[in-house]
């Protein structure tokens, strides 16, 4: 078993507000928002608003492994 450091953990479960994960993703958040309503990023909705996992984000866009 693999131990963690307390970095990687605290990066596996940064949240990304809105701002945050689309100048990660380096797209507009009017397109972060339709890729969200689509299904193609996973979003998470706290009340108003909706909130990004890096680690969920960084999955995403690995290219799929066949």
């Amino acid at each position: 078993m693999v131990k963690k450091t307390s970095i990687q953990v605290e990066t596996e479960h940064r949240w990304l507000d809105a701002d945050e994960a689309a100048r990660y993703l380096r797209i507009t958040k009017r397109a972060l928002y339709d890729r969200a309503a689509r299904g193609c990023l996973p979003v998470h909705r706290f009340g108003k608003s909706l909130r990004f996992r890096l680690d969920e984000l960084n999955a995403v866009m690995q290219p799929a492994v066949r």
